[in-house]
């Protein structure tokens, strides 16, 4: 996997070491640890409540355990998705850093287990641990050569995408109100590696997302998708539930559907991360500018290899 994603240029080095293990049972480390960045995952957002848990949940609360044995510094890499849609609270209130439950729906399997497993690391802090929280957004390809994750085909976001091209067609009213969030993937590490080398124990919670988000008007125009009505195209969504080759188009939209989706919620426009581009200011970081060109070149990567149909 390091190979897949660097090439070979630490190749037989000694700063890495590959230790087997299932972090769904307890971890055994003999030597001495100073940090641990829990970025373990289950992130396909559909599936048994149970598969989410062993690793989101369960695993997280070993990573605490170690972390307590070895009195070592934890960062718990967490998602923006955790607030949902901000059902029940105040549509007026901005959903910051300081928040964790705010009355939203914990019906879908990620975000409950994600959640649950920021509860636990919270818990944890107040008793003790140094801990930190890290709400990453949707990541996308690397900024600096487009490469992205070996298992494409599990990240929500290009799911979301390649079911818009598929379909062809976009709710009009949608068009002036969303935005589309895309984090790459080697800032955000970047990000990350700061706000861990400059925590500071007052403060638990990070917002580690792209702040300059994409008109969705720029979507629509590189995915050539053609305007329709919210119900016409609520109708194509659940009728793609019943052809095998398009039920990817209905799971994509699933959450919407039932009135839990973050992303196509007015909601969102309150999740802010003001603090946390504040603070990462402070410490030497920006977000580089993630631009139409950026988005085309996201599209032609994965038409070149057979995920999007968009013709010119």
């Amino acid at each position: 996997m390091l190979t897949n994603y660097f090439g070979n240029p630490y190749t037989g080095s000694d700063r890495i070491v590959v230790i087997c293990g299932d972090i769904s049972e307890e971890v055994v480390v003999d030597e001495h640890i100073d940090t641990i960045i829990n970025c373990a995952a289950n992130v396909k957002h559909y599936g048994a409540y149970a598969d989410f848990y062993q690793i989101n949940v369960l695993g997280t609360q070993n990573m605490i355990l170690l972390a307590k044995q070895k009195k070592a510094k934890l960062i718990h890499i967490s998602t923006r998705a955790i607030f949902g849609d901000g059902a029940g609270s105040d549509s007026t209130h901005m959903l910051d850093e300081g928040q964790l439950y705010v009355g939203q729906s914990l019906e879908n399997v990620y975000i409950r287990s994600k959640f649950e497993s920021e509860v636990a690391v919270l818990r944890a802090k107040l008793e003790g641990l140094e801990a930190t929280v890290m709400r990453v957004g949707n990541l996308t390809n690397r900024f600096s050569d487009l490469k992205f994750q070996k298992n494409y085909q599990d990240n929500a976001g290009l799911k979301r995408l390649k079911a818009f091209a598929d379909l062809g067609v976009f709710p009009a009213e949608w068009a002036p109100l969303l935005t589309y969030e895309f984090s790459p993937v080697d800032l955000t590490a970047q990000a990350v590696i700061k706000l861990a080398q400059h925590d500071h124990p007052d403060f638990s919670v990070f917002h580690v997302y792209n702040h300059r988000e994409i008109p969705f008007s720029q979507l629509i125009e590189i995915l050539k998708l053609a305007p329709t009505t919210l119900e016409a195209f609520i109708n194509e969504v659940k009728q793609a539930a019943n052809n095998p080759e398009q039920v990817h188009i209905y799971e994509a939209f699933l959450d919407f559907i039932h009135g839990q989706d973050q992303h196509f919620s007015q909601s969102t426009d309150a999740l802010s991360n003001d603090f946390s581009m504040w603070y990462l200011r402070q410490i030497g970081f920006d977000w580089s500018d993630v631009d139409a060109k950026y988005i085309e070149a996201y599209v032609d990567y994965f038409r070149e290899i057979g995920l999007f149909f968009v013709t010119d």
